[in-house]
């Protein structure tokens, strides 16, 4: 009993998680636990239904074509089953992500009971198994919920449906083939390790493209009651202005010309509301050497300052930059990184359409 009741917990405060990631139109708690429980049971007697007609044994081989395959369609076919019951939330890119991420932690949480019980070690089984094969559950799985996200939004996404199966399944099984078949601890947490690594990544992107994040504008601004003294960067004019914020990020705002003024820690925390996963070190990287202002934008509307460390910028221009700089991002990852590229496989065109 104390064995359920911990891996339980453990689900639990896994689904807490995924719904603290998921930070711009959070997934009422209530749904997430329907997924949670029924998908995680129905994947469970899915899995063991076509196990019944088709047995596998622990083998590399059979890893790849049966165990993976099976079980990620039985994850698959739960979370279709539950649809009905959080289809009126399934209303941004990563609801895909984590309502597949609740059914897979489901079959995670009771395979991961049933392991325990078999053990002579159930304690400490479970504790390895809770860090290691929840995560990699549901890093598996990811892929079909983001692509069962687009096939439900757009016209039809079998293409990317049958791509993301097949992602998973091979990425499931090569992960077990490595554990049934070789000695090297290296390999095992390094697959794994990569896995979660793009979990995360896919995680982001659909993130930057939500239509829940708030926009860059007036309406927003929170006044601190602060004020503070400076010379505006753009125009010289000393200024005594309120401190302002949005989204926890902190500005000022130029009277003389109507600059918005933002330093450098709160521009990455801006940049990062806008693209989650957002690289500080590939930023400061591309910035221009010495006291050469960096133009961020096409049109050379959006400034920063490296020697002032400074972003400036009038509020309108800015807005309609980072309205389309997590767009940008998901654009420039597809072009360059496996991940961006497994991301158009699975019907990234049809969701960038989606999120204009």
């Amino acid at each position: 009993m104390i064995i359920v009741l911990l891996a339980f917990i453990v689900g639990f405060l896994y689904l807490l998680w995924i719904r603290k990631k998921d930070q711009f139109e959070k997934e009422p708690f209530g749904r997430l636990l329907i997924a949670f429980l029924v998908g995680g049971t129905l994947s469970v007697v899915f899995s063991l239904t076509i196990y019944s007609y088709i047995p596998a044994e622990h083998t590399f081989i059979d890893s790849i074509l049966k165990i993976g395959p099976i079980e990620e369609i039985s994850k698959l076919l739960a979370l279709a089953a539950c649809y009905k019951f959080f289809e009126k939330d399934f209303n941004e890119p990563a609801d895909g992500l984590v309502y597949m991420s609740a059914v897979a932690l489901g079959f995670s949480t009771i395979e991961n009971i049933f392991y325990s019980f078999s053990s002579n070690y159930p304690y400490t089984l479970l504790a390895l198994r809770s860090v290691i094969c929840v995560l990699g559950h549901m890093s598996f799985s990811g892929y079909m919920g983001i692509a069962y996200y687009i096939h439900k939004k757009s016209s039809s996404n079998w293409r990317g449906l049958l791509v993301s199966f097949i992602v998973a399944s091979v990425a499931h099984g090569l992960y077990d083939g490595f554990i049934f078949e070789t000695n090297s601890n290296l390999l095992i947490y390094g697959f794994w390790l990569i896995s979660v690594i793009f979990f995360i990544a896919f995680f982001n992107m659909t993130l930057s493209l939500s239509p829940f994040k708030k926009r860059f504008h007036q309406d927003e601004f929170k006044d601190t009651n602060k004020v503070v003294s400076f010379q505006c960067i753009n125009c010289e004019a000393d200024i005594k202005s309120n401190r302002l914020t949005f989204q926890k990020v902190e500005f000022s705002i130029c009277e003389s010309c109507d600059q918005v003024l933002v330093s450098r820690d709160h521009v990455f925390k801006l940049f990062t509301y806008y693209r989650p996963g957002f690289r500080k070190r590939k930023f400061v990287n591309s910035l221009p050497e010495g006291d050469q202002k960096a133009l961020l934008d096409d049109n050379g509307n959006i400034h920063y300052h490296s020697q002032h460390q400074l972003l400036s910028a009038r509020h309108d221009h800015l807005e309609i930059w980072l309205n389309n700089f997590g767009k940008k991002g998901v654009l420039e990852r597809i072009e360059t990184k496996i991940s961006g590229k497994i991301f158009k496989w699975i019907g990234a065109d049809k969701l960038l359409n989606l999120s204009e």
